[in-house]
């Protein structure tokens, strides 16, 4: 039936098509040489990847290949929880020292706030490279030597504690940073229960 005369019959004398059912064709352009090769590679047990395993350094101790990207993740965290636990305390510092210094007393609330603040960024920047330097020394030992988790934390500990009281000025830093040393290890050693060693 041609259109000029299916299109001036009324739609209802039509007759619907038959639904055709979807044929779906599938081609193999694969050579016979590629589609061996396939065969003989689903065959062959070789692994693509293999997973990195620890080996004993010079010491006889197990070590773990380094990643720049993972030291710095581990020095990142150290300096910014370093940092919000220095703004801490630096400003409760700063309020004490302001509350109980005869001099500081007769200052305006402007240089009070000056002179809070400048404790707050300072302790900040030293909380900061504290921790972030244990942390690196913690990720570098572990890579390198890995003694063992409670070994790792206690040379790290007095690397990083040595180096606070070593200096007069920082001194009064040391409860802080032990309380931050403490609370991390806690969390790295029983975040999965607590390790039988």
């Amino acid at each position: 039936m041609s259109w000029d005369t299916a299109r001036r019959h009324a739609w209802h004398s039509v007759s619907p098509m038959p639904p055709q059912p979807l044929k779906i064709t599938t081609t193999n352009d694969a050579t016979p040489s590629q589609s061996s090769s396939s065969s003989s590679t689903k065959d062959d047990p070789s692994p693509i990847s293999e997973i990195d395993t620890p080996e004993p350094n010079f010491l006889g101790l197990t070590t773990h290949p380094f990643s720049f990207s993972s030291m710095a993740r581990n020095s990142i965290f150290g300096l910014s929880v370093g940092s919000i636990t220095g703004a801490g305390f630096g400003f409760m510092d700063g309020m004490k020292t302001v509350q109980e210094d005869k001099a500081l007393k007769t200052l305006s609330n402007k240089g009070k706030g000056s002179y809070i603040f400048n404790g707050v960024g300072r302790h900040a920047g030293g909380f900061g490279v504290f921790f972030g330097g244990y942390h690196t020394v913690k990720y570098l030992g572990r890579t390198y030597v890995d003694p063992g988790d409670w070994q790792l934390i206690i040379a790290c500990s007095a690397v990083g504690l040595g180096g606070i009281s070593y200096r007069p000025d920082t001194r009064k830093m040391f409860p802080y940073a032990l309380m931050l040393i403490a609370m991390d290890s806690f969390n790295e050693l029983y975040r999965d229960g607590p390790r039988m060693n």
